[in-house]
């Protein structure tokens, strides 16, 4: 927010400006983020208290629709680590890229950081991968990545359980510890 009632919106790994519009006819005095961090309170000179938030349904088709040369890392940093709505395409390319060139630690961590993902689908995805004899399972790399962020889902849950049934006890231990 500038002094002259201008917010810009920029991403900051990229440094990429995303937005910028008035938001007031008056200079703004004073800005602080709500208690929730979901908007921005203003107070201006006539005194108005305004308040901006970013619509979290419509963002990623206004990056979709922007000639923004960055907005698909954008939309995919964006949607992994909020619930946006309108990514989920992105998101789901982006993940079968990831398991396609065998980046199972990036798939997991991206399925752990998107609600999207969190499903059987993806879940399967991981355990239809043919591993060889002592190497590391994929779906060992999605149940440590939600684990570490997050519960497990009911569907995880069960899924996670009886991997490790099948497993003897010791065995089943040490895909949890690892």
């Amino acid at each position: 927010m500038t002094f002259n009632s201008v917010l810009v919106l920029v991403d900051l790994p990229s440094g990429e400006c995303i937005w910028t519009g008035q938001v007031s006819g008056s200079k703004v005095f004073e800005w602080t983020s709500s208690a929730d961090n979901e908007s921005l309170l203003m107070l201006d000179r006539k005194g108005n208290v305004l308040q901006v938030n970013i619509n979290k349904d419509t963002i990623a088709a206004f990056l979709k629709g922007s000639k923004l040369a960055n907005a698909l890392n954008i939309l995919n940093r964006l949607a992994s680590v909020t619930a946006i709505s309108g990514c989920g395409d992105i998101v789901l390319q982006r993940f079968k890229q990831l398991m396609a060139t065998e980046d199972f630690q990036g798939a997991a961590e991206l399925a752990a950081n998107t609600p999207e993902l969190r499903n059987r689908d993806t879940l399967n995805s991981f355990l239809s991968v043919n591993t060889q004899q002592g190497q590391k399972s994929p779906v060992l790399f999605y149940f440590k990545s939600i684990m570490t962020k997050a519960q497990l889902n009911e569907y995880e849950s069960v899924s996670l359980a009886k991997l490790v049934l099948q497993q003897d006890r010791e065995k089943g231990a040490a895909l949890l510890t690892n």
